[in-house]
């Protein structure tokens, strides 16, 4: 029950985060609408420098020792979000002092300057809600985490179309701050019944030079990890505005938030991972391998068929949901379903990694992950528009994802042929798709129905769900109903 009501709520988080983009492109001139996606890409930058890497450490430290030393878990909850806080104000301030040099140098659009000294404020309450999430995270409060995030995403739709049908794009930036100020009360309250966190426990972490260098030799490489990724989606839809203009970017931005339906399920399964995998690297780390490969399974087994499936469905979507001036959106759609697909099984690796302590290994993989991304990114932008960045998505996470699994083979000694198989053939798959309804010849219309026969038949031998796989499945759906 505990678990069923976890799943419900991920998912409502994911509908009203899709209502809220259909209000906002509804009401919401396409221009407007990519400046909106532009500017909440900026924001997410600055978020990226001042959360420096901290939230996963958060989540990380507090799940190891929250059963072996509480008193630690404290004291390392308080000072790491003592140094969000700080960190937070100080990039915010750094936005409102940047907007006019990043809306008239970068954009040459004056009219953005009040709309990006706006979001400083979702900035501030942004991070906090990132750590404390982290918190509850750590903690395995896995189910009221979810509650939370589902009862801020569901009054998101409504104030935006209150914000938006009254004030336009500043609307918009309005009602992104009074969600995001609804969140932090609610996960403060709750992360105050959870855990004891005060000013005086994270003041002696602090003091305490050994533990706390100790914590930021774990941030540095998740912040720069990080640093990687952000800034390049940013960097992406700028390219995107500076070349086909801010409607493109619009409609980009309708193939990002459709893909997200993919998403939940698997999401789903991550977000218990992170603390799993750390306590299993500290109590039996021989168990890690077999944990991970049997979720990996699992997630690829709910994110492949799904996607294939949803498909076909998805351009009468869009006209019913966002309207005929997004029509365009479909090709961008399709390409953004598979790059969810392999961000998926992505994120579990990630997470694994990130359980075991491996961090260095995470950078590495998100710097080749940039060099396949801006390498793709000026050579299919300007060629196929919001398409083109689609198909930069799309080319580089499954690149990412190949290297991650052969990277997993090397490291727990187990490469898993069969979801390399299916991930290449998948990706033909909708590579032929898309060729097909771009232009509709034979061979495409073969190499596609070839592909995607190969890619069942490779994904029914790699993701039978055996009895450790059934078992795994299980224990996640029992740490989502934690409270």
């Amino acid at each position: 029950m505990a678990s069923g009501i976890t799943l419900l709520s991920l998912v409502t988080v994911k509908v009203m985060t899709l209502i809220n983009s259909i209000v906002l492109a509804r009401l919401l001139q396409p221009t407007d609408f990519g400046m909106y996606s532009v500017v909440v890409n900026l924001q997410n930058v600055v978020w990226t420098i001042a959360a420096f890497g901290i939230p996963v450490a958060l989540a990380k430290s507090i799940s190891e020792f929250r059963n072996t030393d509480r008193v630690l878990s404290e004291r390392i909850g308080s000072a790491l979000l003592i140094l969000l806080l700080v960190s937070s104000t100080v990039s915010a301030i750094g936005l409102l002092l940047l907007a006019d040099i990043v809306a008239n140098n970068l954009y040459h659009d004056e009219g953005l300057v009040w709309v990006i000294r706006l979001s400083a404020i979702p900035v501030i309450l942004g991070t906090l809600n990132l750590g404390l999430s982290s918190v509850l995270q750590g903690c395995q409060s896995i189910r009221r985490l979810a509650e939370i995030n589902a009862v801020a995403a569901a009054v998101t739709p409504p104030i935006a179309f209150l914000s938006v049908s009254e004030y336009g794009l500043v609307g918009a930036i309005v009602a992104l701050t009074l969600s995001n100020a609804a969140s932090s009360i609610l996960l403060y309250v709750q992360v105050r019944r959870t855990i004891s966190l005060s000013f005086s426990k994270g003041r002696s972490l602090l003091a305490d030079r050994p533990r706390f260098r100790s914590l930021m030799h774990f941030t540095i490489p998740a912040f720069i990890s990080n640093l990687l990724v952000i800034p390049a989606y940013w960097i992406a839809k700028s390219v995107l505005a500076l070349d086909s203009g801010f409607g493109s970017v619009g409609e980009f931005q309708i193939a990002e938030s459709l893909s997200q339906i993919i998403m939940v399920l698997p999401v789903a399964m991550s977000i218990p991972l992170l603390p799993m995998i750390s306590e299993q690297s500290a109590l039996n780390p021989e168990a890690v391998g077999r944990t991970s490969e049997g979720l990996l399974r699992i997630v690829m087994f709910l994110a492949l068929p799904l996607s294939i499936i949803i498909m076909p469905f998805l351009q009468p979507a869009i006209g019913i949901l966002y309207g005929g001036d997004y029509s365009a959106a479909y090709i961008p759609v399709l390409l953004m379903f598979a790059s969810s697909t392999f961000i998926a099984v992505a994120s579990v690796l990630s997470n694994v990694f990130m359980g075991i302590g491996r961090m260095w290994d995470m950078l590495l993989m998100n710097l080749i992950w940039l060099i396949v991304f801006l390498s793709t990114l000026f050579v299919f932008v300007p060629k196929g528009n919001a398409t083109g960045l689609a198909s930069t998505y799309a080319v580089s996470y499954v690149a990412l994802l190949l290297f991650l699994l052969a990277h997993y083979g090397n490291r727990f000694k187990s490469l898993i042929w069969g979801m390399v198989g299916a991930t290449v053939a998948y990706f033909l798959f909708v590579v032929s798709f898309v060729t097909y309804l771009a232009d509709g010849d034979f061979v495409s219309k073969l190499v596609g129905c070839t592909a995607t026969t190969i890619a069942f038949a490779l994904a029914g031998y790699a993701l039978v769900l055996g009895n450790e796989e059934r078992r795994l499945f299980k224990t996640a759906l029992a740490r989502l109903g934690s409270r």
